[in-house]
């Protein structure tokens, strides 16, 4: 009865023989016995020719070779794909020969892979029955799951279960258990990595989903955090802050550094919420929170916590009257630049030049100009070549789409840093000239004197200094345009800054017109585009959807 076609040798069916005629030689006990030192259940009901049976198939597959272990596993309708060696494919076969030892039990046999994972689920499924209601909710806090409070012992019960089952199922268990409950995890957790950060990430999404029942009966956001530990953690925050007494809110709003005078309490308890919240979130929702405020955002992960503390002191704290100073500085500015704007529009439609005001807004004080030239690693006086070179430095060094994933959004804050630094000089340079001619200034679009990039690139033109979209030629979509003289053979780069939230687009057409869409709120994008050679001097349009903030090309040499 040996398969010899399946073994490798003469030799493994030699000793598949001798070991078959010592099974053959043992009773019900000796058979019990070898099966519990293989790890299997000796069952005490199974009889003697099961047992036999049971171990004259283990015999023959420590004898086979991984190709044949893998045809025995296809037979019981898995490929094997996820057991890559040859232990793994016999504790997976070892396993399916108990299939009824583990009946009523609760453990799905067929789901796991090992003889080891299906005992140890076993004997904790058996502790989990004798706990009560209060010891199954600190089961799952030990896991870092937080339940409902209206939960039942059943509610419980089922949820630790399903939280033992999630430690023990294989990688492909479960995404099934996630298909099942409708998470989202293909994008997030590819096939291609290794078997156990698939496991790894696939149970933490598990995790989070068994998180949601508890944070949406106390009204969290549970989707403004990714973890299950964040969640847990929030959780039992909110029932702290809950707990607390008028005067211990009070204590913990102080110990937050807010005054809590002309606050009332409910307000207080749902600020500190917020804040136990945010501690949790990732980062760069902390960061889009600080934006939002108009608070500097750069920070890295281990300064989440003073940017928390920041937004907190600029939202809910007193301003000092320094912050009072700039923020009544910025509401000026900002109604000024809106007056200039409506003013150059109204006159670049009658086609008359704005005329000079007496108390017009006048350059910026020199102050000022120092700080944001320190952005740009200069100092007083410094010209605008100056100025022009070290932009285009820190922009080619700091652009988002010149760095690492992991650095991305770290390169993004510097970047739209260092622009608003060079908008400000430019603006300057603008109002110096507007002050003097009493006319917006628009110089030639290819004057050399007038490159913002220098060195290597050639400058074929630029309108972020001078001039809004609102001046270029817009069509009846709202789309803006603006035409480039570009030779044969030359490559012209374009660099959009987006204020908005759309996706990127790109559409380059046969007539040799270029599309450029906004992308993410604030995101910079940039895009080559190469001119056949065999083309003479040529006129290239440009194409800007609505919202775009800025438009800068140069050639490439």
């Amino acid at each position: 009865g040996i398969p010899i076609r399946s073994l490798s040798s003469l030799g493994a069916a030699g000793v598949l023989a001798r070991r078959w005629e010592d099974l053959q030689s043992m009773d019900a006990a000796q058979l019990r016995q070898e099966c519990g030192s293989l790890g299997m259940i000796p069952g005490a009901q199974a009889p003697e020719a099961v047992l036999r049976g049971r171990l004259r198939k283990v015999a023959l597959w420590e004898q086979l070779d991984l190709q044949q272990l893998r045809l025995e596993a296809s037979s019981l309708g898995t490929t094997g794909e996820a057991l890559t060696s040859v232990t793994q494919l016999r504790d997976f076969l070892v396993l399916n020969l108990c299939v009824e030892d583990f009946k009523g039990t609760g453990v799905p046999v067929r789901r796991l892979h090992s003889m080891q994972a299906a005992l140890a689920m076993e004997k904790e499924l058996r502790g989990v029955q004798a706990l009560s209601a209060s010891q199954l909710r600190q089961a799952c806090l030990a896991r870092s799951v937080p339940t409902a409070t209206r939960a039942s012992r059943q509610d419980l019960l089922k949820l630790v279960s399903d939280l033992v089952l999630w430690e023990a199922l294989p990688a492909e268990e479960l995404r099934v258990e996630c298909q099942n409950l409708g998470i989202r995890h293909q994008q997030l957790v590819p096939q291609m990595s290794a078997q156990e950060d698939q496991r790894r990430s696939l149970r933490e999404l598990l995790l989070v989903r068994a998180c949601q029942a508890a944070m949406e009966e106390r009204d969290i956001p549970y989707w403004e955090v990714n973890s299950s530990s964040a969640c847990s953690a929030v959780v039992q925050a909110w029932d702290k802050i809950g707990a607390l007494t008028a005067e211990e809110v009070k204590l913990e709003y102080r110990g937050a550094g807010l005054s809590p005078t002309g606050v009332p309490v409910t307000e207080m308890v749902t600020r500190l919420r917020q804040m136990s919240l945010w501690m949790e979130a990732p980062l760069p929702a902390i960061q889009k929170e600080c934006r939002k405020a108009s608070i500097n955002s750069i920070a890295r992960e281990n300064e989440k916590a003073d940017l928390v503390k920041k937004l907190v002191r600029a939202l809910w704290g007193e301003p000092s009257p320094e912050q009072q100073r700039q923020r009544g500085q910025r509401e000026r500015q900002c109604a000024e630049e809106q007056q200039r704007r409506q003013e150059r529009q109204q006159h670049q439609r009658s086609g008359a030049a704005p005329p000079h005001r007496e108390g017009a807004a006048r350059p910026t004080d020199v102050a000022a100009m120092a700080v944001h030239l320190r952005i740009l690693g200069l100092s007083l006086p410094a010209s605008m070549e100056d100025v022009r070179k070290a932009w285009r430095k820190l922009a080619l060094k700091y652009h988002p789409d010149k760095n690492a994933e992991e650095e991305k959004e770290h390169a993004a804050e510097l970047f739209h840093k260092i622009s608003e630094a060079y908008e400000f000089v430019m603006e300057h340079q603008r109002l110096l000239k507007t002050s003097k001619t009493g006319q917006t200034h628009k110089p030639p679009a290819e004057d050399p004197g007038n490159a913002v990039f220098a060195g290597s690139f050639a400058l074929v033109g630029s309108w972020s200094d001078w001039t809004s979209f609102e001046e270029l030629t817009s069509d009846l979509s709202g789309n803006f345009s603006v035409d480039v003289s570009v030779a044969g053979g030359e490559e012209i780069e374009f660099q959009v800054l987006c204020d908005g939230n759309w996706d990127r687009r790109l559409y380059p057409s046969p007539k040799g017109d270029v599309v450029l869409g906004p992308g993410g709120e604030e995101e910079a994008h940039g895009v080559n585009w190469r001119i056949a050679p065999q083309m003479s001097r040529t006129t290239l349009r440009v194409k800007l959807r609505p919202r775009a903030r800025r438009l800068e090309y140069f050639l490439l040499r």
